[in-house]
Parts: C-alpha cells; structure tokens; sequence
C-alpha cells in the first residue's frame, strides 16, 4: 500500500469518516457528564527559619517534610481518605499501595522555579479540595516543629549537664586560687577563671534563643498563596474527551476499511 492509495482511500470515504468522528465525539462527549468532575485547590508557600546545608537547600528540605511519610498518614487518618476513596484497609490486601497510589494523584507536591513550594490537590468537592490543601500545610508544619523541638530538647539537655558540670569545676578552682601562696599566681589563675566564666555566659545568652524556640510555636513556612477555592471543573475536560474518542473510532474505521480493501 502506497501514500497515492492511502489518500484515495481517505478522499472516497471522507465523508463517512467525518460521520464516525462526529458519532465517537458525541459519545464519548455523553460519556463524560457520567464521570464524576474533580475541583482543583491550588496553594504555595515558603520555607522560612530551616538551616541549609551543603547538599540541600531550605525548599528541598521543606519539599521532603511534605512528602513524608509521617505527613500523608496524618491526613489520611484525619480526613478519612480511606473511606472517601473506597480502599477497604480490613479486606484488601493491598490497601497500603491502593491508599498511596490515590492519596498522590489526588494530592501533587512540587517545588517552583522561583524556590516555593506548590500543593495541588483534586477532589470531587472543591470546599473539601480547599480543605485538604490548608490541612497539608499546618501538619507539615507542625511535624517539622515537633522534629525541631526534639532536637533543641537534646541539644539544652546537653548543654545544661555540661554548664554545670564546668561551673563546677571553675567554682572549685576558684576557692583553690585563694589557697596558693604565691598570690600573683593566684590573681593570673581568677582572671583566666573569670574569662571562662564570661565566655560561659555568652554562651548561655545564645542559649535563651534555643529556650524560646523550644517553648514557643515557631513556623518553618510562610503561605504565599492560600489554598484556593475553584468552582470550575478541572475532570474531565469534556471536548477533549469527545476528540480523543472521535479521533479513536475514526483511526478504527480506517483499519477496517484498510482490512476490506486487502480482502479483495
């Protein structure tokens, strides 16, 4: 079969072709008010009070905390999307996947060009798919606030045997100083204690600001854009349905003519 044969055979049943399309479009274009349409809640924000390091920047250690494990089973358990999207976590025995493979195609979690972060998130209820978007951000924020908090709890532990185990110290060596005979030995021995112990209250100034972030509610991200509220449906786009099944029964019927014509 060559290309003069191809577009003769297009030209001598075109119009039965555009009938096909147009029957393919129309059904497929019906077909689509039977699908349930999803809303699409659209939100941003930013990493602020994370520390970078040499590997990763603060959007991409803010992007892993959303993407976390500990996050989509938060939102699962408290916005019941087991239910919502029909896996029975009792008698399936791939629940887990099921639940996964739902949550993110439902749920789209993706840095920015401009270093954000975007959540998007679909849902048959726009007022839910809103809902949705803000619960995302304030649990991810609060499991990085709880992580933080952990940490700052070591860290002041830490810091606070070992000031009083050095306070200790420098407080014994200090009654000792007034014991040597030799008293300029003893003024050089306070002095150099008095300047640990000026050192050692620097450092316990810095420490105020470990306290107030372990005691306080410190964000780790800012909204740039609320989650949205779209009363427009995004799914499914009911002309591109009505193309892709117009153009698919076409392409169809012209196998079949292509297979009759090899026929004779």
């Amino acid at each position: 079969m060559n290309n003069v044969f191809f577009y003769q055979l297009l030209k001598k049943n075109a119009k039965q072709i555009i009938i096909v399309f147009l029957a393919g479009f129309m059904v497929m274009f019906g077909v689509s008010f039977l699908v349930t349409p999803l809303y699409k809640s659209v939100s941003s924000v930013y990493p602020i009070n994370l520390s970078a390091n040499s590997e990763e920047s603060n959007t991409e250690q803010l992007l892993q905390y959303f993407l976390s494990e500990d996050v989509m089973q938060t939102i699962i358990r408290k916005h019941q999307l087991f239910e919502r999207y029909g896996v029975d976590s009792l008698n399936d025995k791939n629940w887990r996947s099921l639940i996964k493979y739902y949550y993110n195609q439902h749920i789209k979690i993706s840095p920015t060009m401009y270093e954000s972060i975007e959540i998007t998130v679909k849902d048959k209820d726009p007022f839910f798919a809103r809902e949705l978007n803000r619960s995302i951000i304030e649990e991810t924020n609060l499991y990085i606030r709880r992580i933080k908090k952990s940490i700052l709890k070591n860290y002041i532990s830490n810091f606070n045997i070992g000031m009083a185990l050095v306070t200790s110290k420098l407080d014994s060596l200090y009654q000792g100083a007034d014991s040597l005979k030799n008293k300029s030995h003893a003024y050089v021995l306070k002095q150099v204690i008095k300047s640990y112990a000026k050192g050692m209250r620097k450092m316990s100034e810095e420490q105020v600001r470990n306290y107030g972030d372990f005691y306080g509610e410190v964000d780790f991200l800012i909204i740039v854009s609320s989650p949205s509220l779209n009363d427009k449906k995004v799914y499914p786009i009911r002309i591109l349905w009505g193309i892709l099944g117009g153009m698919s029964l076409s392409v169809l019927y012209i196998g079949l003519l292509l297979f009759r014509q090899n026929q004779f």
